[in-house]
């Protein structure tokens, strides 16, 4: 065949790409790789392996041999017959070309691979590189892979080899990978970083980049180069989506990627394997065979990871899980719309929520049962973690949960109401009052005692923090005198632990004289004593101070502050309970003096309100962080505080304004100077 007509086979020739971009680290990688006989690397579709080793060889204008697979190269004379040819467009002026492999060699493939290699290396000067593109084209089990394998083990010194496929090495390869003569890059150093996805952005956007839409689209396409270019286009071809979140961007061209590279080279059952697991946030192998019946799963999520079908193997202590790709996973998600009915897909979804409940994955559980619009399923997670996600300090997520459930539903449920409310006393005092008022009727009507109790605390706790109207106390008071309350009533010694610490703190600020005051005391002072639980010490820790600060015990008060003060960095203590403990200290250090002190619990205070967003208290610090530093002598710091109450006044509550303006006049007085 004549040079010219070689020069344009592109099976032998070197993809030109222009515009690709330089990864420094990979360049890096390769380099060091270099003394071994082969880099393989191995990546699922559109991660950019051809596109990285092209720009590499004519970044550092190397001397090469570019061999495209295909599946017809499972015949070994064609394999042979155009390795010559790119041997020849690679050396035109030589004239002898490399033996052609016909028929009678069939007996001793290994001897002429062997003499075949050796001509050819002979022909070759250091440093020189032989890439293999698309490798994962020929079958695992055809006899490619062994003449391949003998070939690199005949590899002279300055020869390297660069296999780029969708899978990982067969194991005909597993003894130079022992003999570490191999090294694999797979797709974690495949992936894009923030910075070269950045230098993409600047690259092809013709409208000015913004940094945090890229940022976004980096973290959806988890480095994902295809994906990352494909979203980027939509960015490029529609102006508004800069000024939107990226959530509405049009995934189409994505989809279009995986359903022509991936899903049409797989078989229908396969296919229906993947749809059933993509409702899965992470794969183990016991989960995949219950939800989709399959004596196969390990074999398949086997295949799945060798073929680098956007899954990913990984170890989380000593148990193996499978990773979808997040684009690929909701790519199969929309393809299971199409393919199963609607029954279907909801026992699918009502399936996999069950066995995420059977391995306490609660919240993973929680969002397919929101998906499936099971509410009863979600009802039952709630009513089951709740309390627990509330003494977690996660509120939030107890919420998002709540709010997803039709309001109808949700006012025919006490339970949920009240933990409704529970979740909203960080934020919104005033709702928590609002939605315990529900609650308390629905347990009323079905003559649900501990629930009527549980409410009637939470109710007024949630009064105490609201701090505007103390007289809405009373006829929770009342009610609770009615029922005649006994601790046994209530299932749980954390739960009589907490009532006791609400109901207390109440009386302190509205009833002190209360004929079972001492009774309700003594109940606190045992939480504080006998809890194991940090979260209910700091209850009772709080409660308990402010009431002899009010009868002049400060002895008493720091002896309590003191027993909470090794409880400040306990392990998940919700936000709202780390404020009210140093709030406590600050009030009670503050009134006995110790003002270095008592400005030490207001910076730590403010500083987990800044974190959290928690802000409740934020005043009441402030006004005793101006007060110590008053008594410090600082007026600076004094006087920052101030200025910090008055850019919030009005929004907070009546003894707020109350403790600012005493504390402006005693800062402006002439006793401050």
């Amino acid at each position: 065949m004549e040079i010219r007509k070689i020069k344009s086979i592109p099976k032998i020739s070197l993809p030109n790409l222009p515009n690709a971009l330089h990864r420094k680290a990979l360049t890096t990688l390769i380099d060091r790789n270099r003394k071994n006989l082969v880099s393989w690397i191995a990546a699922p579709a559109g991660f950019g392996k051809t596109t990285f080793i092209s720009e590499y060889i004519h970044q550092n204008k190397m001397d090469h041999l570019w061999y495209q697979v295909d599946e017809g190269d499972a015949d070994a004379a064609s394999f042979f017959y155009f390795m010559g040819l790119a041997v020849k467009k690679a050396f035109p002026r030589v004239r002898k070309t490399l033996p052609l492999f016909s028929a009678e060699y069939l007996h001793g493939l290994p001897q002429f691979t062997r003499q075949y290699f050796l001509a050819l290396y002979k022909r070759l000067k250091s440093p020189f590189l032989i890439v293999l593109d698309d490798y994962q084209c020929v079958k695992a089990d055809a006899p490619f892979h062994d003449f391949i394998s003998d070939g690199i083990r005949a590899c002279p010194e300055g020869v390297h080899f660069v296999v780029v496929s969708r899978e990982l090495p067969p194991n005909i390869f597993s003894k130079l990978q022992l003999e570490k003569k191999m090294t694999i890059i797979g797709s974690d150093q495949m992936r894009l970083s923030l910075i070269e996805a950045e230098n993409i952005a600047q690259m092809n956007l013709t409208i000015k980049t913004d940094k945090k839409m890229v940022r976004k689209i980096h973290q959806k396409t988890e480095g994902w180069a295809a994906g990352f270019t494909l979203l980027l286009e939509a960015v490029n071809a529609n102006e508004d989506l800069l000024l939107s979140d990226n959530e509405g961007l049009d995934h189409s061209a994505v989809f279009e990627f995986f359903a022509g590279e991936v899903l049409r080279r797989i078989d229908r059952p396969t296919r229906r394997f993947l749809f059933k697991i993509a409702f899965l946030p992470d794969i183990t192998l016991p989960i995949a065979k219950k939800l989709t019946g399959e004596n196969r799963a390990a074999q398949r999520l086997f295949d799945f990871v060798r073929r680098n079908l956007f899954v990913r193997k990984q170890t989380v202590g000593n148990q193996i899980t499978y990773q979808m790709h997040m684009l690929f996973q909701s790519f199969l998600r929309h393809q299971a719309q199409m393919d199963f009915s609607e029954v279907e897909l909801l026992s699918i979804r009502q399936n996999a929520a069950n066995l995420l409940i059977e391995g306490n994955r609660f919240e993973a559980a929680a969002n397919l049962y929101q998906d499936a619009a099971d509410w009863d399923g979600l009802a039952q997670i709630i009513k089951d973690q709740g309390q627990i996600l509330l003494n977690q300090g996660r509120e939030q997520t107890l919420r998002s949960w709540l709010k997803s459930i039709p309001e109808a539903k949700l006012n025919q449920d006490p339970a949920l109401l009240f933990l409704f409310g529970n979740a909203s006393l960080s934020m919104d005092p005033a709702l928590t009052i609002e939605y315990c008022e529900k609650a308390h009727q629905g347990f009323a009507g079905v003559q649900d005692h501990a629930g009527i109790i549980l409410t009637i605390s939470a109710a007024l706790n949630a009064i105490v923090h609201e701090g505007r109207d103390f007289a809405q106390c009373d006829q929770w008071f009342d009610r609770l005198d009615a029922l005649q309350y006994q601790e046994e009533i209530l299932p749980s010694e954390e739960l009589r632990a907490q009532a006791s610490c609400f109901v207390f703190l109440a009386l302190v600020c509205r009833c002190p004289d209360h004929p079972q005051f001492e009774l309700w005391k003594k109940r606190t002072h045992q939480v504080l004593n006998e809890s194991e639980s940090p979260v209910l010490r700091i209850m009772a820790g709080t409660a308990l101070p402010l009431h002899y600060n009010w009868v002049g015990d400060l002895k008493q008060s720091m002896l309590i502050v003191d027993s909470l003060e090794g409880l400040s960095k306990a392990k998940d203590l919700p936000p709202l309970v780390s404020i009210l403990r140093s709030n406590s200290e600050a009030v009670c250090c503050f009134l006995s003096g110790e003002f270095s002190r008592a400005l030490n619990a207001v910076e730590f205070g403010l500083k987990i309100s800044d974190q959290t967003g928690v802000n409740i208290w934020d005043f009441h610090q402030m006004g005793f962080g101006a007060a110590s530093a008053l008594c410090s002598g600082d007026l600076d710091l004094a006087r920052r505080f101030l200025s910090q109450m008055s850019s919030v006044l009005g929004r907070g509550r009546p003894f707020d304004g109350a403790l600012y303006q005493t504390m402006a006049a005693w800062e402006g007085s002439p006793a401050s100077r």
